[in-house]
């Protein structure tokens, strides 16, 4: 039937499809970590619903592809589906604030987010999961199907790279994703619409009605897009949305005060005096005479404007990341805001603060942390002992470092409890000395010299009567209130509650607590079970690694084809299962060292596919050329567990790695290690689809299985790894387990070839 079709033809729909379905991905996740307010692990949930459905129409279109032949157009089809899907898929993200009435600046909870996610992905992520299988029926019926299905998911693969590295490089932080969506839905409904045309094909009606779609989409693109962003923030008024390599900036309006937030997380409002005051001059008090000051972040918020007022101050360095925060702010703030960028003493630094302080290029007397609590990866890293330890270096003799967390006045749940003593314990690990100031919010201040810090409100209000600054909220009757012997006391008896525990880069704990927070800020059930995960161990989840081995092994000594396959499932089911923890300990990693994960998305995840499509097309075209199938799919698997076992072991020294700090480096390091992890994996899967057909199952039917088992197995990982492997136990024991899987794989395949006798082991 699809004798004569040109292998260019057929190559390029395949390639076509692969380049769609990543940039749709990248651009679908990015409006789904605006849900999750910036929360890097809930991307884990993102991935899981979206190859939850892949899987599902993975599974139907290999069983389709038996039933029944390919329709010579299906697949073209199927792109323009995909292509009208992706655009409505952004709309109905971004009303989902609207349409639920979520709390603007409360996180939906995860089992809410869950369910949406598998809403809102189920149509773009089914109709993409049946396009695999009916391609390679498609491509079999005039070639040879000998390592065709290694070629195919080296194509898909391919198509997915290019796809994520041209939206990383033209689009992604210039464009709005919504025009971004409408651009790749009206290309592909205009490539169907040409196609039909030179075809000589002229179904009008059909073409009146793409064309008038596709002019819909572009002429009310800028209507669509602006009425979508005000459905995200239902309760204020927009005032503008940036997108940026960095986060996506939304600024409201709610009465006289605006709010700025990042990736739908608050970050400030203005005008805020008393947060402003509070958060300066309490920290600025507590040096004698403060003359270098470096601000992380909240300089737009008016912390600058305040810390200028400090009449010894020489010189105050404020780091923000995104440079295209401030000219926001100053487009939407009054000329009041704005004063303190004409001062000379301040000076602007677009940087990562955290790369900036481990640059160590000076000492401060002050250094204030104005950031929000580590909800998330990115703000995590502000939290740890290593950073703690990089802000040490930096300060000088008797230096004050300075930042709040959220607490209350009067009585602390057992898990903000947890949750500020952990802060406070991992200071206490690099500060000798370490004052906390209990409140609405708890500010938390540490010096490495002993004796450098007071508790004693006399003190302060003689600094502040020295430099003769006019403060509305910093004064004597909140001084002595604050620092009453009774909330101090308060203060300490509720962090000694708490067992003490450790914040580290490796061992996340603030990101645990920031899931537990937001489960009960919720009033979900995330808050318990969480807990009770982290105190099982992470040696039962080894022993479950063992007893699905014996599991296996038993399926597949069953009568059967399936049984007979099992061990093959078994092994792309681990296979993607511990790639995408892979691919998710990386990007954690990839924002703990850089710090710039939301731009760099598209370009990761094309580094991997890349991998894949090498591995897949090298292994697919050494099995036509008579390569053992079966020393191939020993090798790749064994690949995969020394690989992770390898960096698991190996992380403590990776992250200390200079060049790992370095935006060139870095980016290599992190990219090669997602190369040769989709290398890898390519090699399985297409040597496993291989296996399969040896045992006796047809090519559609195993492509559509392999390819179902390997989302499955994916979405298990990218789930479990995020929300529960690396808060609970860290990204260490996540590649260790992904190892320990692998090598039961292995194990099985050994098994497997022994048992009947077969050479190739």
């Amino acid at each position: 039937m699809f004798s004569g079709v040109p292998k260019t033809v057929s190559y390029g729909l395949i390639i076509g499809y692969g380049a769609l379905t990543l940039a749709a991905q990248i651009i679908i996740l990015r409006e789904f970590l605006t849900l999750a307010q910036g929360n890097e692990l809930y991307l884990g949930l993102a991935l899981w619903a979206w190859l939850l459905w892949t899987a599902v129409g993975s599974l139907t279109g290999g069983r389709l592809a038996v039933i029944r032949p390919v329709a010579k157009p299906t697949l073209v089809q199927l792109l323009v589906v995909l292509g009208i899907c992706l655009p409505l898929t952004m709309l109905a993200i971004r009303s989902l604030p609207t349409l639920m009435h979520w709390p603007t600046g409360l996180a939906p909870t995860p089992a809410s987010l869950g369910f949406w996610y598998i809403v809102l992905s189920g149509p773009f992520g089914f109709m993409s999961g049946l396009f695999f299988p009916l391609a390679c029926r498609w491509l079999q019926e005039d070639r040879s199907p000998t390592g065709l299905m290694g070629r195919a998911y080296a194509l898909d693969a391919l198509g997915m790279s290019l796809g994520g590295v041209l939206l990383y490089l033209l689009l992604l932080g210039r464009v709005d994703s919504f025009w971004l969506a409408a651009g790749l839905g009206c290309t592909v409904i205009s490539l169907l619409v040409l196609a039909l045309v030179l075809r000589g094909r002229r179904p009008w009606i059909l073409i009146i009605v793409l064309l008038a779609l596709t002019g819909s989409l572009l002429f009310q693109g800028d209507v669509l897009s602006e009425a979508s962003r005000r459905w995200q923030w239902p309760q204020h008024t927009v005032l503008a949305v940036k997108e940026t390599p960095y986060s996506v900036w939304s600024a409201t309006r709610e009465a006289e005060q605006i709010s700025f937030a990042a990736n739908g997380l608050w970050f400030f409002s203005w005008p805020d005096p008393q947060s402003a005051e509070e958060q300066v001059h309490y920290a600025l008090l507590q040096h004698p005479r403060p003359e270098k000051v470096l601000l992380l972040g909240g300089g737009v918020a008016g912390l600058a404007g305040e810390i200028l007022k400090t009449p010894s101050l020489t010189r105050l360095d404020y780091v923000e990341l995104d440079p295209r925060l401030i000219s926001m702010a100053q487009r939407l703030l009054p000329d009041e805001a704005l004063q303190p960028y004409q001062d000379q003493r301040l000076r602007v630094i677009y940087q990562d603060g955290r790369r900036f302080i481990r640059q160590g290029g000076s000492r401060y007397d002050v250094i204030i942390m104005a950031l929000p609590e580590p909800r998330n990866t990115l703000l995590n890293r502000f939290y740890t002992r290593e950073f703690f330890a990089e802000v040490n270096a930096c300060l000088a003799p008797r230096g004050v470092f300075s930042f709040g967390l959220t607490g209350s006045e009067t009585a602390l749940s057992p898990v903000r409890r947890s949750f500020l003593a952990l802060a406070d314990a991992t200071l206490r690990q690099v500060f000798p000395e370490v004052v906390v100031l209990p409140g609405l919010t708890w500010r938390f201040f540490a010096s490495p010299e002993p004796g450098s810090l007071t508790a004693d409100p006399e003190i302060l209000l003689s600094r502040l009567a020295d430099r003769r600054v006019e403060l509305l909220y910093v004064r004597e009757y909140y001084l002595k209130a604050n620092l009453s012997p009774p909330r101090r006391a308060f203060a300490r008896k509720m962090l000694e509650q708490a067992e003490p525990e450790l914040n580290t880069d490796l061992n996340p704990q603030g990101l645990f607590y920031g899931l537990v927070l937001a489960g009960m800020e919720g009033n979900g059930h995330f808050s318990r079970w969480l807990p009770w995960i982290r105190e099982m161990g992470v040696g039962k989840l080894y022993l479950a690694a063992a007893l699905l081995t014996l599991v296996v092994w038993g399926w597949s000594r069953s009568v059967g084809l399936r049984g007979r396959q099992a061990p093959y499932l078994y092994s792309v089911f681990t296979m993607g299962m511990t790639v995408m923890g892979l691919e998710m300990v990386v990007l954690i990693l990839f924002q703990i060292s850089l710090g710039y994960l939301y731009g760099q998305l598209g370009l990761l995840l094309a580094a991997f596919m890349a991998g894949m499509a090498v591995g897949s097309w090298l292994a697919g075209t050494s099995l036509a050329r008579g390569a053992a199938a079966r020393s191939l799919a020993l090798g790749s698997q064994g690949g995969l567990t020394v690989l992770l076992a390898f960096l698991g072991f190996g992380l403590p020294w990776l992250l200390n790695l200079p060049y790992l700090r370095e935006d060139g480096w870095g980016q290599l390091i992190y990219m090669s290690i997602l190369i040769l992890g989709g290398l890898l994996s390519g090699v399985v899967f297409a040597v496993q689809g291989e296996l399969c057909q040896e045992s006796g199952a047809a090519l559609s039917l195993s492509a559509g299985r392999l390819y179902a088992v390997d989302l499955v197995g994916a979405t298990l990982g990218t789930l479990g790894v995020s929300l529960l492997i690396i808060p609970c136990f860290g990204p260490g024991q996540a590649l260790l387990l992904g190892a320990a899987f692998n090598a039961s794989a292995v194990a099985i395949l050994l098994l497997e070839g022994k048992r009947r006798g077969r050479p190739g082991f």
